[in-house]
């Protein structure tokens, strides 16, 4: 049987994993900071929701951050600016990997597959 202690520190670890790597990702284009706070704000509510309140209270992501957690919604603004990444991304590959139908395939379809369940969510 797992501790209690060692599920809490886990999700802890996680928590600060995925904060930080949200953090990393106001500075560095690719890495989608808000997806990263959604993950780290589920970890710290799992061990000690008091973590979580210095995100969900950030004026810039606390607004969208809440909006997921209380509704599942995606701002309109979110949905676009996912859009396009994710086009341009793809464009990228097209680009890059030009002739690899298969792999252009997949990547396509799990894309599309994406772009879909972010459509599809409520807006705030």
């Amino acid at each position: 049987m797992q501790s209690p202690g060692l599920k809490k520190r886990l999700f802890m670890s996680l928590g600060w994993l995925f904060a930080g790597l949200g953090f990393a990702g106001i500075f560095l284009p690719l890495l989608p900071t808000t997806v990263f706070w959604i993950v780290a704000v589920d970890m710290f509510v799992r061990c000690d929701p008091r973590l979580a309140e210095p995100l969900l209270r950030h004026p810039r992501f606390g607004p969208g951050l809440r909006a997921w957690f209380e509704r599942g919604a995606i701002g309109r603004a979110a949905k676009i600016a996912a859009t396009l990444g994710i086009t341009g991304s793809y464009s990228l590959l097209l680009w890059s990997f030009w002739g690899r139908h298969a792999m252009l395939t997949i990547i396509g379809v799990v894309l599309a597959a994406v772009l879909t369940f972010i459509w599809t969510r409520p807006g705030r």
